[in-house]
């Protein structure tokens, strides 16, 4: 038991509670090495980066299409610009031909 007096520390033993903590993390590594001798090394990182690898690639087409559609977006805002812009020049140049003689 531990008897609390100020100034003073409570007694306890570290050492025995480093003691287990070395023989948890002992049998946690002698627990993991005999399941890599049984069933073999998990391939969890390798289906990790195989599906990370799809992932970018559904990314990269999604975001290519994404720019194609834009890219038409602006094709079409442009060609109507054009139109307007020409109908302009021409009320422009008939004025200005009404103006010269």
């Amino acid at each position: 038991m531990d008897i609390l007096e100020p100034g003073r520390g409570t007694g306890r033993n570290l050492l025995s509670g480093e003691r287990a903590e070395h023989q948890i993390d002992a049998f946690i590594q002698k627990r993991h090495n005999n399941r890599v001798a049984s069933e073999g090394e998990r391939l969890v990182e390798e289906a990790w980066k195989a599906s990370e690898r799809r992932e970018e690639a559904r990314r990269r087409t999604e975001g290519e299409h994404a720019r194609l559609v834009w890219a038409k977006h602006l094709r079409g805002v442009y060609a109507a610009r054009k139109e307007e812009y020409e109908r302009l020049v021409e009320t422009l140049e008939g004025i200005d031909r009404k103006v010269t003689p």
